[in-house]
């Protein structure tokens, strides 16, 4: 079957499903009803141009969004006449996002906002783990800045969409995970398939978790909640724009970002 192993991931599923919605909201096409499962093949190129106007979109968003409308022809539509332009344009979009990841300097607001790595390992230590287990919103935030902290190099979208595994059979080379073996000596390992800077990258990348503090508040985590995503609210999983909201409220930062957490280790 054409497109077979082409991933298919709840990622590409969440932006399928925003990018209908925002068609509708706009009106873009009176027969959207007719196609809610097959616009991708009936809209063509008019969604490429639609996604690339949008200036309500940052360069990742869209970047996501043409990646998305490849996977689906790949798999559902191998033929179509749009692949090797959306794998031109997300493939350029990708480059320039890394390009201006590496090369940004902080602005005065975030200049203004900055700490050195010993503000937040106070924040951390300044935290009970057993008391803060009793409120489960608090202790994602507490959790989340102990990722950022402890386990600097994972990424922001890793922690917005990374599900909880036990068997690395688990794994279905799709989807980010956080594969828990149990045993004398348990085993925390972070899968990246699904990376928003380099989204179609084929080789799985594991990255065991090291830190001792760090593995520690997963397994209680884990104990204490049971649950799908490694970080979630109401049972799904949360967006990004949660995420940094959490970082701005657990640090007292109201302009902090993950781009200057990153900068704390350059």
């Amino acid at each position: 079957m054409p497109g077979k192993k082409t991933p298919w991931s709840d990622a590409n599923i969440k932006d399928f499903n925003a990018l209908y919605n925002y068609l509708v909201k706009i009106k873009a096409f009176d027969d959207l009803d007719d196609h809610k499962f097959d616009y991708p093949t009936h809209y063509g190129k008019k969604l490429f141009d639609i996604i690339k106007d949008n200036k309500g979109l940052g360069d990742g968003a869209k970047k996501n969004k043409y990646y998305m409308l490849l996977n689906w022809y790949q798999k559902f539509d191998p033929k179509n006449e749009n692949i090797e332009l959306l794998k031109k344009e997300g493939w350029a979009l990708s480059n320039k996002i890394e390009k201006d990841e590496g090369n940004n300097e902080m602005s005065v607001a975030e200049k203004a906002n900055m700490q050195p790595l010993s503000y937040f390992q106070d924040i951390l230590k300044s935290y009970d783990l057993n008391k803060v287990l009793e409120d489960k919103a608090e202790f994602f935030k507490y959790m989340l800045l102990a990722f950022v902290i402890l386990q600097p190099h994972i990424r922001t979208s890793f922690c917005s969409s990374a599900q909880i595994i036990y068997k690395k059979s688990h794994d279905d080379k799709q989807n980010n995970f956080i594969l828990i073996e149990n045993g004398a000596t348990p085993k925390i390992t972070a899968i990246i398939n699904h990376d928003k800077v380099s989204h179609l990258a084929t080789k799985e990348h594991m990255i065991p978790i090291l830190n001792k503090e760090l593995i520690n508040i997963i397994l209680k985590s884990v104990e204490t909640y049971k649950r799908k995503y490694l970080f979630e609210a109401n049972d799904v999983s949360v967006g990004d724009s949660t995420i940094l909201r959490w970082l701005r409220q657990v640090t007292k930062l109201d302009g902090i970002t993950f781009n200057m957490m990153r900068s704390i280790y350059i």
